[in-house]
């Protein structure tokens, strides 16, 4: 059988994972293709021309409050339909859709993750066979001090035993399905969905690069969307954009340890977003003077404004944390003593060319 792999790594689980079960496979006598990496775009023509000659596509992605990233998500809807891959395939082939088999790699607690991403493969026409999930270590650094080297790599051993048994249940066509049912996993599901649509794009605003970053766009060339850019005259730092996955890469990956999460940004975002909202409801109230269910429309509507407009402006606090004065308040975080994860041998692909450094004016370079 022959087997194509569509992942995506923030930090190296996922990828060790498919390492692990494609080494297993060929082991065994089947062949695995060069794993397709999932970055929310549509796959090339290349990629689609060797997918079309696979027996079985095995989607591996890690799992970001307990749902499936967005971006695994775009490259799932983005890839082509299972009978056309069949069609332009072998042409001795019958016409039955592509098998697949969905794998989650987790912390601890998937959720309703592979349910979500086998919805998604349903509806491109991939017939799911087989879900599972695999546990290895935490890596979000953002909020959570990943474990101690000794216990991550007690979990990574874990993780590809289970890794290994799994291929050979795909080897020999074993069917079964991970499916967590009851209230918490639809109240997680739930809140996956509310992350990938909102929270991700939200705690990119909690970043802050402080003085220990040396402008050498690791992190820009790292990001798999491209959501980072180096801005600043005097010493370029990193800035997240809308589009940020919250894979925890970059907090990662800072050789200097330079990327945390701001207590200033932790605080003052939900202290504006408040003040703006005790201050334009009533303004609302004064200047349209609304009654009945008007009244609540009103309301509700000057809330979501205020909530946009602090949002929108969240951004320009760097204009006030890189105020040499200010900086033991702007700089403080809870992170600058946490562990980083990033699991041995793992090389994250660079997307763009080396960043330079703006000139500076004091080596008279213009």
């Amino acid at each position: 059988m022959n087997h194509a792999f569509l992942c995506f790594s923030g930090t190296g689980n996922t990828r060790d994972a498919v390492e692990v079960m494609a080494a297993s496979l060929r082991t065994k006598g089947d062949q695995c293709m060069p794993p397709l990496e999932a970055r929310g775009r549509s796959i090339s023509s290349n990629d689609r021309a060797a997918l079309s000659l696979a027996d079985h596509l095995i989607v591996v992605f890690p799992v970001y409050a307990w749902a499936p990233p967005a971006l695994v998500l775009r490259s799932i809807r983005s890839l082509p339909h299972a009978c056309d891959l069949r069609r332009s395939g072998d042409a001795h082939r019958t016409d039955e859709p592509m098998t697949a088999t969905v794998v989650a790699v987790d912390g601890g607690n998937g959720g309703r993750a592979v349910v979500t991403a086998k919805r998604s493969l349903r509806r491109r026409g991939y017939r799911v066979v087989r879900t599972a999930r695999i546990g290895y270590p935490e890596n979000w650094s953002q909020f959570m001090n990943p474990p101690r080297p000794e216990q991550a790599n007690s979990m990574v051993a874990e993780g590809r035993r289970h890794a290994t048994d799994l291929a050979d249940a795909i080897h020999h066509s074993e069917r079964f399905e991970h499916r967590p049912t009851g209230v918490r996993a639809f109240v997680l599901s739930l809140v996956g969905g509310v992350f990938r649509w909102v929270a991700r794009r939200l705690l990119r605003l909690l970043f802050v690069a402080d003085s220990a970053c040396t402008s050498c766009g690791l992190c820009v060339r790292s990001c798999p969307v491209a959501t980072i850019s180096l801005a600043g005259r005097k010493s370029a730092r990193p800035r997240w954009a809308y589009n940020c996955e919250s894979c925890n890469r970059c907090i990662n990956i800072c050789p200097e340890r330079a990327i945390n999460t701001s207590w200033f940004r932790l605080v003052s975002i939900p202290a504006l977003i408040l003040a703006a909202t005790a201050g334009a409801i009533p303004l609302a109230l004064t200047v349209f003077d609304p009654v009945g269910v008007v009244r609540a429309i009103t309301i509700v509507g000057a809330i979501v404004a205020a909530n946009l407009i602090v949002l929108a402006f969240a951004p320009t606090l760097h204009l006030v944390e890189h105020v040499r004065p200010l900086q033991r308040i702007t700089y403080a975080s809870f992170t600058r003593t946490s562990r980083r994860y990033w699991l041995t041998g793992f090389k994250a692909a660079t997307y763009r060319p080396a960043v330079r450094k703006r000139p500076s004016r004091r080596d008279g370079s213009r």
